[in-house]
């Protein structure tokens, strides 16, 4: 019953590098390593993501969300788009958040042992709240 309802396809690397090479050259769009594996994916089931022709009426329409940003992924993003590729995206689109997360001096390691008489539960409520109060005073 899956193969009435979904269509799957596998990736390799060197697919994967070619779809984010293709979304950049033809649409000015870097994409991350997860969406252009999906990109890549959707060209092997006879979408086309880099044209705006309507895919054949039998085709079920399709969407790809994108939910990662290429900063994330330099070494896969320099593997598509390059060394001068990832220099330029990091020069003009690197986002201004994750920019000056990088530029921040690193917050010392915390160890959090579990006490012999508190639940897991517990444990995980404290290592919450000490996380909150991390972030709340770094960002």
């Amino acid at each position: 019953r899956l193969k009435q309802d979904f269509r799957s396809a596998r990736v390799t690397d060197d697919e994967m590098c070619g779809a984010l090479r293709r979304a950049h050259a033809e649409l000015s769009y870097v994409a991350d390593p997860h969406t252009a594996v999906a990109m890549a994916a959707a060209e092997k089931l006879g979408y086309d993501f880099t044209t705006e022709v309507p895919s054949p009426k039998e085709m079920v329409p399709m969407v790809i969300l994108a939910t990662a940003s290429p900063c994330k992924f330099q070494e896969a993003v320099t593997v598509a788009l390059g060394e001068d590729g990832w220099k330029r995206w990091e020069e003009d689109s690197f986002p201004c958040r994750a920019k000056s997360t990088l530029e921040m001096e690193e917050n010392e390691m915390h160890h959090y042992p579990k006490k012999e008489d508190s639940s897991l539960s517990e444990v995980q409520s404290e290592w919450r709240k000490m996380m909150v109060d991390i972030v709340n005073n770094n960002f």
